[in-house]
């Protein structure tokens, strides 16, 4: 089945079923085996939004919020931000060449008129002007930091500080921000990287095993701030205090294995420790694949499980499946969550993300994952999602088109996904 989230407040007729926040509920595909019947785990407090959540969301989901955090230890949030990356780190691969993005509606650069076709504004160096981060944050795709955002706009991804952080008065709820940097690559292959190509003479057996046996190479990287009275503030990543004014307006910031002036690569345990102590795990939205990625149980590479723990993915699941954690998600979010995904999305699955000053790393989520995650992600069963929902908080039939329901039996079912995703 396919539950679609509506956080708007919706009229219910009298002997309605359907909750507000639901627009639709439908079978996907039909098969001899009936519907699932595979029950859902009670601990789950989970909110699986389109547009998150804020003073405007319906008033029965934000009582029903209310309600799950008064149920759960800790303090504060965590927002997921793997979704966000590719979007974030515009610098490198954004909106930002004239020669290249000239017709493009929303740019990071600015221009006269800001409209397709507008000139670029250059600067004294003879280079195009980059937007202010409130120029930024008036592009559709919300180019502007989540440090200034937060600061400024006081939300992010539709999380509304003012409903996930809120405080008594003078009270510093804490509010972390975390991505992982995993580039579907080992510590043997980034070590060889680093060497040219080459570690050592090494017979191509000997580096074959050496590959299949080593670890995967990542960074959890992490930022801490507060909202307090209103007001979100963001601490330094070195522990000097918090930003100053100027530090919110920087322009383009940078989101790397190494982090920033605001994120630090920490260590599994204390990504573990935070996780634990906060009481809301907010998933942003952007491009699914990457939250199915970096939220495994064990890493994924090369289309394979591998056999080694994603202590970043881990800690967010366990937390979720024990309950101890609120986990709200927005769009991306929700979607991760799902049975099923497959062609029920449009999001790219071929991109680069940055990993140092001039370092790339093409992601090909199609390789990466394989058919078999790509289809069945896994999340939403690790934690307990029942009845093999799959979860669409948006629709566009002129990408999507109906669905069919012709297959007749579960291995038909399962031919016609994988051939329906090989066709997309």
């Amino acid at each position: 089945a396919m539950g679609l989230c509506n956080s708007r407040p919706v009229n219910k007729a009298p002997g309605e079923e359907a909750p507000p926040d639901v627009k639709a509920i439908f079978p996907i595909v039909k098969t001899r085996a009936g519907p699932s019947t595979t029950p859902g785990n009670p601990k789950l407090k989970m909110f699986l939004t389109s547009v998150g959540m804020t003073q405007h969301s319906a008033p029965e989901m934000r009582r029903a919020y209310k309600a799950a955090c008064s149920r759960t230890p800790g303090k504060g949030v965590l927002f997921l931000l793997d979704a966000k990356i590719k979007t974030l780190q515009w610098a490198e691969h954004g909106p930002s060449d004239p020669a290249k993005d000239a017709s493009k509606k929303h740019v990071v650069y600015r221009r006269s008129p800001d409209t397709p076709g507008g000139v670029p504004v250059l600067g004294a160096d003879g280079r195009p002007q980059l937007k202010s981060q409130a120029e930024l944050a008036k592009t559709a795709h919300g180019y502007c930091s989540v440090e200034w955002a937060l600061r400024h706009l006081k939300q992010y991804s539709f999380a509304d500080l003012s409903v996930v952080a809120a405080g008594a008065p003078g009270e510093k709820v804490p509010v972390y921000l975390s991505y992982l940097a995993y580039h579907n690559i080992t510590k043997f292959e980034e070590q060889a990287a680093e060497c040219g190509g080459r570690v050592g003479a090494v017979s191509a057996s000997a580096a074959s095993m050496v590959y299949s046996n080593s670890k995967p190479a990542y960074h959890v990287c992490l930022a801490e701030g507060y909202f307090q009275d209103g007001e979100f503030t963001m601490l330094k990543a070195d522990g000097s205090g918090p930003f100053s004014p100027f530090d919110y307006e920087t322009v383009p910031v940078n989101y790397s294995d190494s982090g920033n002036a605001a994120f630090k690569e920490v260590s599994d345990a204390e990504f573990a420790r935070v996780v634990v102590e906060v009481q809301t795990v907010w998933s942003c939205g952007g491009v699914t694949w990457q939250p199915v990625n970096m939220l495994q149980p064990k890493f994924v590479d090369n289309g394979r499980i591998t056999k080694w723990d994603n202590p970043y993915g881990r800690a967010v699941l366990d937390a979720v499946k024990d309950g101890s954690v609120v986990y709200v998600g927005q769009s991306a979010g929700s979607v991760c969550m799902s049975t099923n995904i497959g062609p029920l999305t449009s999001d790219p699955i071929l991109f680069d993300i940055e990993a140092g000053d001039d370092v790339l790393h093409r992601h090909n989520i199609g390789a990466e994952l394989g058919g078999d995650k790509m289809l069945e992600p896994g999340l939403g069963a690790y934690v307990g999602v029942p009845f093999n929902l799959t979860f669409r908080p948006h629709i566009d039939t002129a990408k999507h088109g109906t669905v069919s329901t012709r297959p007749s039996s579960p291995t038909r079912a399962a031919r016609w996904a994988r051939s329906s995703w090989l066709r997309s």
